[in-house]
């Protein structure tokens, strides 16, 4: 079973605040009571982000949130393939047999 490496972001502040005080990986670990492991995956996210201590007092925790969690190859609601035109694909491809009806 995989191990819940989500931070809360009240959790984020505090790693921030800590890594930008000079603090070690396994203090920032202990203090947030997470694995160094996600602490370190964290740290690397702020940094993509442009994240650092003291963050904006305007930043809410869900913009916070959204700039640590964005994707940047995709914007949001779009699809990274075109969907199909399931219509079209009905009307040409032939109706599945069902087992019984391939029997011989």
């Amino acid at each position: 079973m995989p191990a819940n490496r989500e931070l809360t972001m009240r959790q984020m502040r505090l790693l921030l605040r800590l890594h930008s005080n000079g603090a070690s990986g396994r203090e920032i670990s202990r203090a947030v009571g997470a694995a160094r492991s996600t602490v370190q995956d964290a740290l690397k996210r702020a940094a993509a982000a442009g994240l650092s201590w003291p963050l904006l007092p305007e930043l809410t925790d869900a913009a916070l949130e959204e700039k640590l969690l964005a994707r940047p190859a995709t914007s949001a609601g779009k699809r990274l393939r075109p969907e199909p035109e399931w219509a079209v694909s009905a009307v040409l491809l032939p109706p599945s047999k069902s087992r019984r009806d391939r029997r011989v």
